[in-house]
């Protein structure tokens, strides 16, 4: 006569084989649909312009914005793309890396099996030792309490600017309202199509670049937080923290985005 442990064992080896045949299938990549803001050199959208994109194997696509500058493009390779302008300027970065959905779906399967064998486990230790009793109970781990938002920063936002500090009167020059993407791989950031790049950590981002405003080279610091129940980013972008705009001093705005 079976005992219950060994009546689940049937079952979890059946469901563990399906699972595993699920997970040796092959996973089909996603393409991906992006709305990118393309801002000019003036800071102004560039609308009705022809992008080229350019695939990482030299393979390259043309496509219009519309009349707010924002271009659409479904981005059917994994990996990295440059956005150009008709004049050769580099206007934006895309990066496709990551996990595709069907990836997310295995990694998921994979996940409730081990839930599954886990939670089998602990009810046959439990039926075989007669002690409901827990010893662990004193070990006071109750989670570090420490938010990570690498799962829920990635993704395209609506980022709107405005001016937090501006002593010597430089030109707004940044266009109020952008689309902005964000990609996060491990503990590194990148902010496109501003070319903005960093590290995160606890949900808090600092990233940076150098470039130029109005004409001058200097150096653009974006730092902020995330909320992860919101999706919504705060933050300020400083320009010319390293003095090398007119008068030394910094323009700072404050940033706003949304996730969509």
């Amino acid at each position: 006569m079976y005992t219950k442990n060994e009546h689940k064992v049937p079952f979890l080896l059946s469901v563990f084989v399906i699972t595993c045949a699920f997970l040796m299938m092959p996973l089909q990549s996603q393409a991906i649909t992006k709305h990118i803001s393309i801002v000019g050199e003036t800071g102004q959208p560039m609308a009705n312009t022809t992008i080229t994109i350019t695939f990482q194997d030299g393979t390259a696509e043309e496509e219009d914005t519309d009349d707010k500058g924002l271009l659409i493009f479904n981005f059917g390779k994994k990996g990295d793309y440059v956005l150009t302008d008709p004049n050769g300027r580099v206007v934006g970065n895309v990066s496709t890396t990551g996990f595709s959905t069907g990836q997310k779906a295995a990694a998921a399967a994979g996940a409730a099996i081990a839930a599954i064998l886990i939670i089998d486990n602990s009810g046959s230790n439990n039926d075989n030792s007669g002690d409901s009793s827990s010893n662990d109970s004193g070990s006071g781990d109750s989670g570090s309490g420490v938010q990570d938002c690498g799962a829920s920063l990635p993704g395209t936002y609506d980022v709107s600017y405005s001016i937090a500090s501006n002593p010597a009167n430089h030109p707004f020059y940044i266009s109020p309202n952008i689309v902005m993407d964000v990609v996060v791989q491990g503990s590194n950031i990148s902010f496109f199509p501003v070319n903005l790049h960093g590290s995160y950590s606890n949900c808090s981002f600092t990233a940076s670049s150098n470039d130029s405003f109005a004409g001058f080279s200097t150096t653009y610091v974006f730092s902020g937080t995330q909320n992860p129940s919101t999706g919504t980013i705060t933050g300020t972008l400083t320009v010319g923290g390293d003095g090398n705009l007119p008068s030394g001093q910094p323009i700072v705005y404050n940033c706003q985005g949304i996730k969509r």
